[in-house]
């Protein structure tokens, strides 16, 4: 698969969660030996890496910064409080690759096999029904049209203007997850594909969230000893 980038968009105002999405608690996460997950952007951070992307970029106010964030590379809306294609005009210029992913900070259960399908695609597309995750493929037509419909009065500013403009492919949902040797709360199962792309916009949301990651947790467990079970002698 060729290199790519991926945006990560953490600016949103999380009006409906009442607090900032990016820095919500993950209860006892440690998603590898080396690697200490404590709220949602680093899970996501996370999540990206694994999914092969060799630069990320967070559309985030610097300013927002914790000590936990250090090195993460944020970047700052040109237009603020007009949403998610505010943060891709200010960070497209930023990315190294022509090939884009894009991430919302508040879709969790988002899976390594999903976005690692999606970003092999060849063109921008996007899960059917869904307008993000979404694949982009960097370009001045694709700047020029952002800042048209940022300075624009009329125009709707929003992800699926952008993916009709782009004639962006809608793919099906897989109905498997790519093998990969990644974390177990990164691999939903195969008929969970609603749970997969679902968004944590409420207080409700991510309490699901949360009792989903346990249940999956528990589930791994009992394969993990059930396994050893069988091979002891």
């Amino acid at each position: 698969m060729q290199p790519f980038s991926c945006i990560l968009l953490a600016g949103g105002l999380s009006s409906r969660m009442g607090r900032d999405k990016a820095l919500l608690q993950l209860p006892n996460t440690t998603d590898s030996a080396s690697n200490d997950v404590n709220d949602l952007l680093q899970h996501m951070m996370h999540l990206a890496q694994l999914s092969g992307a060799q630069q990320v970029v967070v559309s985030r106010d610097p300013n927002l910064r914790v000590a936990a964030h250090a090195d993460y590379q944020f970047v700052a809306d040109q237009f603020p409080r007009l949403g998610p294609l505010a943060g891709l005009h200010a960070c497209l210029p930023q990315c190294h690759y022509e090939r884009v992913l894009v991430l919302p900070v508040d879709m969790p259960l988002l899976s390594v096999g999903l976005l690692t399908n999606l970003a092999s695609s060849t063109t921008s597309s996007y899960f059917a029904g869904y307008e993000m995750p979404c694949l982009l493929y960097r370009s001045d037509a694709l700047q020029h049209f952002l800042l048209e419909q940022l300075t624009s009065q009329t125009a709707r500013r929003s992800v699926r203007s952008l993916l009709h403009w782009l004639d962006a492919e809608a793919l099906p949902i897989p109905s498997h997850t790519i093998p990969s040797h990644t974390i177990p709360s990164h691999n939903i199962p195969s008929d969970n594909n609603e749970f997969t792309l679902m968004n944590t916009n409420s207080p409700s949301d991510w309490q699901m969230f949360i009792e989903l990651r346990a249940h999956q947790r528990n589930t791994q467990s009992r394969m993990q000893d059930g396994e050893r079970g069988r091979n002891e002698p």
